[in-house]
């Protein structure tokens, strides 16, 4: 059953990996990171030739489609430690330098969009006013019939879907965490899911000394609770934000043992999440040398 890699090793270590019944939150507190955790995640499985479907129900086509692409510029691994800063506020309103334009149009969007190693990505925005799990199952379907196969979906975040009951109560969310749950269950398609930390909750992590997340931060919908293989949550206080970082938190989980925080580095220009890692020798030795040129 296993999958692929979220790209983040101390947490593969603990989880295993992505799995084919996966059914993983991402909670987090407004403008904390927690759908550029989603997304950093959704790229770091297309860098591994898997195929991501990614349900945007809060941004722009336009806008989930640079997020991935300034991703990509910035991968240091593929353009080395001095391409051009590509930020993503520039690709949205064009005011790219034009050293950075000519690398973002000639070589970013050529290798993101040709790339035979690279898996594909697929944007679906929903223009319904009411989109049920049912339109999200009867979408995955289409996709999956007429355009490409999917290893992975990415929801950001199905709080915004209208329960098949038609209703917005507790009972009708729960019912529809369950729903897709047991799409995923029953097609053998991990899911990872973007969830708000409610507001206690986020001012209870503040207030630790180590900035710790609760389970009952996950809110009213305690069907995700019980459904999820995996939650984790990010953090991003203002110290934090001020040294360019994050911490990733695994908070509740059904089989693995629960790791400690992890802390990432966090470019919110770029969208670009990383571990804090020592160079190896090689990278060292290429930096030293690109440094020197």
């Amino acid at each position: 059953y296993y999958k692929f890699d979220t790209g983040i090793q101390q947490l593969d270590k603990v989880i295993g990996g992505i799995h084919s019944v996966e059914f993983l939150g991402i909670l987090g507190y407004v403008k904390n990171g927690k759908s550029f955790l989603s997304r950093q995640i959704g790229y770091n499985v297309l860098c591994q030739g898997k195929n991501v479907l990614f349900v945007s129900l809060e941004m722009s086509f336009e806008s989930v489609q640079h997020s991935f692409l300034s991703l990509h510029a910035n991968n240091i691994h593929y353009w080395g430690y001095d391409s051009v800063k590509i930020r993503t506020a520039d690709i949205r309103a064009g005011t790219l330098s034009p050293k950075a334009e000519l690398f973002f149009r000639e070589k970013v969007i050529d290798d993101f969009t040709t790339n035979a190693e690279m898996g594909s990505l697929y944007i679906k925005q929903p223009t319904e006013a009411k989109y049920t799990p049912e339109k999200l199952f009867a979408d995955i379907r289409d996709i999956r019939n007429n355009t490409m196969d999917i290893d992975l979906v990415i929801i950001d975040y199905p709080a915004l879907m209208l329960p098949s009951s038609g209703h917005r109560d507790r009972e009708s969310y729960n019912e529809l965490f369950r729903e897709i749950r047991h799409f995923g269950l029953t097609n053998h398609l991990p899911i990872i899911f973007v969830i708000q930390a409610n507001r206690q909750g986020f001012l209870n992590a503040l207030k630790d000394k180590e900035n710790l997340y609760t389970p009952d931060a996950i809110g009213e919908y305690s069907s995700i609770e019980k459904e999820a293989t995996n939650v984790i949550s990010i953090i991003t206080t203002n110290e934090m934000r001020e040294s360019g970082q994050s911490q990733v938190q695994h908070i509740l989980s059904r089989e693995s043992a629960l790791c400690n925080p992890i802390v990432l580095n966090s470019d919110f220009e770029t969208g670009v999440l990383s571990e804090l890692q020592s160079l190896s020798a090689e990278d060292s030795e290429q930096l030293i040398q690109e440094i020197e040129i």
